[in-house]
């Protein structure tokens, strides 16, 4: 993406893997808490629904965007006996190897247009959200 301010008020829990090969300054306020500095390749965000949230970039930007239902997060967070973790926090420009190998593998089905089918998306986005939880 071209440098822009992007602002909105989620209404899904949002997962950004930065895909940009060099460094990004980028200033970003979540929850009404500012934070500068770069966005690095493999870098993942994470915003929970309805938090209010600003990001502004001043070069080029390449990003992976997931979002992720919240009544689907609950409802895997019951059934692995998770619930209390629902209180979602936001980390920004977390390093996760597993988080970045999950996102990687949705985005590379997607793009090449499902042909695992609906139980493979599922299962991934299954796998996403339980380490979110954990």
């Amino acid at each position: 993406m071209q440098p822009q301010q992007a602002r909105e008020t989620l209404d899904k829990h949002l997962l950004l893997l930065h895909r940009t090969a060099k460094p990004v300054a980028i200033q970003e306020t979540v929850a009404d808490s500012f934070h500068g500095g770069a966005a690095f390749k493999n870098d993942i965000n994470f915003i929970p629904a309805g938090a209010d949230s600003t990001c502004e970039w001043k070069e080029p930007l390449s990003f992976l965007r997931v979002e992720l239902d919240p009544q689907t997060v609950k409802e895997i967070a019951d059934k692995e006996n998770l619930s209390s973790r629902l209180d979602l926090s936001y980390y920004l420009r977390n390093q996760d190897y597993k988080m970045q190998q999950l996102l990687l593998w949705l985005s590379e089905e997607v793009e090449q247009g499902n042909p695992q089918g609906k139980l493979y998306i599922d299962s991934v986005t299954n796998l996403i959200i339980y380490q979110i939880l954990k």
